[in-house]
């Protein structure tokens, strides 16, 4: 009889370790997952200060060439053109019409007139949380290209 006690102690001990092995192996493995989530919000920080660091640079850069620039003058006169006509007797319809004419010119132009403003004003910082906040989502991804992983390159 003490044999068989002794056989069922041992395949106790033995389940018993392989429970413990189990066990280890899945906090190994949930700690890994902790680490990576860790890594991931890292670099998305790292990315997110490069990014404000890039535009204020740039925004820096576009300030500083102003300075000996007619061209944000020009714009400025430009932009104001429209306001200033809507204070002027019949300036509205002139306005208006103006508007209604740039609404059917291409939509590459449309934008190639909206950047040229944004480059020249400095406005990086500006415009793109708000293309992020139009494309739905707190990342500025979409508008900054992201470089790709290992499994990507693959």
């Amino acid at each position: 009889m003490l044999p068989i006690i002794g056989l069922i102690g041992a395949a106790i001990s033995g389940i018993t370790e392989i429970g413990k092995s189990y066990f280890e192996r899945k906090k190994v493995e949930a700690q890994g997952k902790v680490d990576i989530a860790q890594a991931r919000v890292a670099g998305e920080i790292k990315r997110a200060l490069t990014v404000t660091e890039g535009d204020a640079a740039y925004d820096l850069a576009a300030a500083e060439q102003m300075e000996s620039s007619w061209k944000d003058e020009w714009l400025t006169i430009m932009l104001s053109i429209p306001a200033i006509l809507c204070f002027v007797p019949g300036g509205a319809k002139y306005v208006a019409a103006g508007f209604a004419a740039l609404k059917d010119t291409p939509e590459w132009y449309q934008w190639a007139f909206l950047g040229m403003i944004i480059a020249s004003f400095g406005l990086k910082s500006i415009v793109r949380p708000l293309l992020a906040k139009w494309f739905g989502t707190k990342d500025t991804s979409l508008i900054q290209p992201q470089p790709q992983s290992d499994e990507e390159k693959k």
